[in-house]
């Protein structure tokens, strides 16, 4: 008998320890629980979303192996803990209730070893149940079928010992006739377990035929629609003839469809489910949309329906930006300085063996131009490359207005393994060079007021990284030229396309801890963001000066006299002493 006619004969549904009836295969449930006891399939992975039924398939089988076809099973749950409540919760009621299975395993008693929670001997087979963070559960373990329930709330290492999945399909490399079976809702794209072994298997979706037109679709969030405010008279529309389908029709449809792989098959079959699907009261379709309106006001609630409802993967990527689009941006300044320019801030990037800095002028409306980036090599705990960068730091600029400009604020970072030279550099320069780290607190002020809890003693900014990385990638998606925009020389030996993959290397993503939900930005293992870092040193240089207090017109009309008077070039002494600039005046840093 197969696993399907055995089940619809002998088994019943059981919930909470409680007996409710001849168990009845869904239609959908056909062709994977015939997959588990058939000859061909190796391997089978079942992507779904809640209230499908998927652990009661696994009890049907772990029935059908005690009662029907004796062999050795291997039950892997996330944690020790989990395994002991699924023994008592599911096999324990079913080891009672069914009558086929009543007697075939003997009740453990203090001088009775054989069986416990976690191991139940019966005629011709033996089941062990294991949590995945367990090393020592999968130690001395021989088992031709191993079922993996929940895999993406494995741990990533079983102890010190490896991933748990990879141990326990070991515990069946010695049978020619071995099952593997793994199921879970997914979670987060980039680490979801169940997700990637679907991708190798051959993806076979459930299709549904439409009670209007008999064409057959898949059941996708997208379908489903409802009048503004009505969520409870959902629908779903079908994507050929667009004719509204009833939920009373969901039945009708599910018992006429057929699953269809979308890649060959290779001995590795792949399931994927929605509750959409569900005939189960709570999963009606406007019950459904009532969930989906209340999750989407909180990304961590939209998560949890998009995995446990569709049963699809959290897609954690808000935001990537195209380098080769900034390139082909640059434009032709005409002067080192462009004429907007009224005020500059440097960024600096502390590596062990180098400098890596960039010049940024800041102009009104929220533009900025890049002016120079340049890469100071030598090691970092040592004078000279800090000497170097000292006379950087004090280069005067010519503006084409015809006055000069000095950087006003250098931003470096105290983050890596130079931090006491750090400190040094910025105590010869106070209120000028600004020592700065970066801070993991979600929210809050983009730049901390400082504080001398560090071994310098020099005012040590705190600055919200997020935020800042937030301002700098909301400007370079920006095309509006007229304000919130960044520009970029034509510049083949500095502004090269290496330059803006290191500017776009990161990305947004939302990450949950302890129930919290909050974004941070992720940068590829390997990949440099060095141009990144210096950008967010040079912004956070630029409100440390707060240059909010400076009237831009002043500058303007400052800029406007020195042109009109289009006097010979004052000698380098003189410009210095009879500057007007009021960038030059160096207002007190403040945190915002």
């Amino acid at each position: 008998m197969t696993l399907c006619e055995w089940s619809d004969n002998e088994f019943l549904v059981i919930n909470n320890a409680i007996p409710q009836g001849k168990w009845r295969t869904r239609p959908y449930q056909t062709e994977p629980m015939e997959c588990m006891t058939d000859r061909v399939t190796k391997t089978i992975t079942f992507m779904k979303s809640a209230r499908v039924g998927y652990t009661k398939m696994l009890n049907a089988l772990t029935a059908y192996h005690v009662g029907h076809e004796p062999t050795s099973l291997l039950l892997v749950q996330p944690t020790v803990d989990n395994a002991k409540d699924y023994s008592k919760e599911e096999i324990a009621p079913m080891l009672e209730h069914v009558p086929a299975l009543k007697g075939k395993v003997t009740e453990a008693t203090k001088r009775d070893g054989t069986n416990n929670t976690l191991k139940k001997f019966f005629p011709g087979g033996v089941m062990t149940l294991v949590g995945a963070n367990s090393p020592a559960g999968f130690r001395r373990i021989e088992s031709r079928i191993v079922l993996f329930d929940e895999v993406d709330g494995y741990p990533l290492s079983a102890g010190d010992e490896g991933d748990p999945i990879t141990l326990g399909k070991r515990r069946a490399d010695t049978f020619p006739n071995s099952k593997i079976i793994l199921g879970s809702t997914p979670t987060d794209e980039e680490t979801s377990k169940v997700h990637s072994s679907f991708l190798s298997s051959d993806q076979r979706y459930y299709y549904v035929p439409c009670p209007h037109c008999s064409h057959y679709q898949t059941l996708r969030w997208a379908g489903v629609r409802w009048p503004e405010g009505e969520p409870h008279k959902a629908h779903y529309q079908c994507e050929k003839c667009e004719q509204p389908i009833k939920h009373s029709y969901k039945t009708w449809m599910i018992n006429r469809g057929e699953w269809r792989a979308t890649q060959p098959f290779s001995g590795h079959a792949g399931f994927h489910i929605s509750a959409l699907y569900s005939p189960a009261a709570n999963a009606e379709w406007g019950i459904l949309a009532a969930e989906f309106l209340d999750a989407k006001k909180d990304p961590l609630k939209l998560k949890g329906f998009v995995n446990t409802i569709l049963g699809e993967v959290w897609k954690k990527t808000v935001v990537k930006l195209e380098s080769d689009k900034l390139y082909n941006r640059r434009v032709k300044y005409g002067s080192m300085i462009p004429d907007p320019v009224v005020m500059l801030t440097m960024g600096v990037d502390v590596q062990d063996d180098r400098l890596e800095l960039e010049i940024v002028g800041h102009a009104p409306n929220n533009i900025n131009h890049s002016i120079t980036y340049q890469v100071l090599r030598g090691n970092t705990q040592q004078p000279e490359v800090w000497q170097a960068l000292q006379k950087i730091i004090q280069a005067i600029y010519s503006h084409p207005a015809g006055h000069q400009l000095h950087i006003a604020g250098i931003g470096i970072d105290t983050g890596g393994h130079s931090t006491k030279a750090v400190y040094e550099f910025c105590s010869r320069m106070p209120g000028r060079v600004f020592a700065l780290k970066g801070s993991s607190t979600q929210g809050g002020p983009l730049v901390n007021r400082p504080t001398k809890s560090n071994l310098g003693g020099v005012d040590l900014f705190r600055i919200n990284t997020v935020a800042f990385k937030d301002t700098i990638y909301n400007a370079l998606k920006n095309e509006n030229t007229e304000q919130n925009y960044c520009y970029f020389p034509e510049d083949d030996n500095v502004y090269t396309l290496d330059y803006f993959k290191q500017l776009t290397a990161e990305r947004k993503v939302l990450e949950t801890k302890n129930g919290q939900s909050y974004y941070r930005y992720d940068c590829p293992p390997g990949v440099r963001n060095e141009a990144l870092d210096c950008r967010v040193y040079a912004m956070a240089a630029y409100h440390i000066i707060n240059p909010t207090t400076i009237p831009l017109e002043a500058i303007q009309q400052a800029q406007e006299k020195q042109q009109a008077r289009a006097a010979p070039a004052p000698t380098q002494s003189a410009a210095r002493q009879s500057n007007t600039n009021p960038l030059l005046r160096q207002s007190k840093p403040r945190g915002l």
